[in-house]
């Protein structure tokens, strides 16, 4: 018997979609049967029909309660996850970023007493390394051992969360030691930095220059400096927000070479254009990598097809339109990122 069945619907799997009843008991799938045979024996019906079914979805880039510099996003976990549960991800992955003051497992211990008791949905906690002394690299294989697998490095932010190369290379052999994975924020900093300071040598700059001093070359020169470095390292990594055709060279050579790199992009990146920086409004959607030209959103669709991009994640990043309004006349200090869960 089971308690609930879904049926007439169309099932989707990661291998194939067909139309069938789901039936579930106590909370969970227990049964898969051809449409319409299994609703006579359930206590609740849910006619899914001209519907897609899919199992809980899984979202493993979230910013929840983002405390960096001046600004802290505006959803707290309880917020967070109650909009997942309602859009249907039934699992999210946020960051223990370290404080100033902080060590990985410290960070990791405060985020897991600000999330217990408050959540709607099932969650766990990327670690996060934002420097690479002895103290650190010590802490990474407990990091890992204590559930945090997936460690989260920046190769931007330089004042707060920058790796240079050489950091880098360092984490990288030491999570593949630990048989963790490795995320990766890829934008070269040194284009960056240049770039800012050409644009505002005259005074602080509004938003409208962001595509412009974060150009696709920034992000593909990082990651093909990643993608060096797990060749030599062998750690399995992630490059996460793609939003560059040029990702296209870097994963079909990672591929050719049987190198352990995959990467993610984001929805914003498949929906939205660098047009949105010409909006009174365009300040709301300063993010980094930044949107970009429509040929970039096409070319990552056609990576998805073809399966050289892995998983989409919303990297979801909830400032307020005070929060990023606040400092529109300054894009160097308005808060990074688009909410998206």
């Amino acid at each position: 018997m089971v308690n609930m069945v879904i049926e007439h619907g169309t099932v989707v799997t990661p291998v194939y979609e067909a139309r069938m009843d789901v039936g579930v008991t106590d909370g969970t799938v227990t049964q898969l049967a051809a449409p319409g045979t299994l609703g006579e024996r359930a206590n609740e019906t849910i006619d899914a029909t001209d519907r897609y079914v899919f199992p809980g979805f899984l979202d493993s880039h979230v910013h929840a309660k983002l405390e960096l510099g001046a600004f802290t996003t505006g959803d707290k976990f309880d917020d967070l996850t109650g909009a997942a549960a309602i859009g249907g991800t039934t699992t999210i992955v946020p960051f223990a970023i370290p404080d100033p003051d902080e060590t990985p497992l410290d960070a990791l211990d405060r985020r897991q007493r600000e999330a217990a008791g408050d959540a709607y949905v099932d969650y766990a906690f990327h670690g996060c390394v934002t420097d690479a002394t002895p103290e650190t690299l010590r802490e990474v294989p407990e990091l890992i051992a204590r559930g945090a697998a997936s460690v989260k490095t920046f190769m931007v932010y330089e004042d707060r969360l920058r790796l240079d190369d050489g950091e880098l290379r360092r984490v990288m052999g030491t999570v593949a030691d630990a048989n963790g994975m490795l995320l990766v924020h890829a934008e070269n900093n040194e284009i960056i930095a240049s770039l800012v300071a050409e644009r505002t040598v005259d005074g602080p700059a509004e938003f409208e220059i962001h595509p412009e001093t974060h150009p696709a070359v920034s992000e593909t020169a990082a990651m093909w400096t990643v993608a060096e470095l797990v060749a030599e390292t062998d750690c399995p990594t992630l490059l996460v927000h793609a939003s560059t055709a040029g990702a296209r060279n870097v994963l079909e050579a990672a591929t050719t070479r049987g190198l352990p790199l995959v990467a993610e992009t984001c929805p914003h990146y498949l929906a939205l254009t660098e047009d949105r920086y010409e909006d009174p409004d365009g300040e709301r959607y300063v993010c980094s990598p930044p949107l970009r030209a429509s040929a970039h959103r096409g070319a990552l669709w056609e990576l998805l097809a073809d399966g050289h991009l892995s998983m989409v994640n919303s990297d979801h990043c909830g400032y307020t339109t005070r929060q990023k309004a606040e400092f529109r006349d300054d894009v160097t200090q308005i808060p990074n990122g688009l909410p998206g869960v």
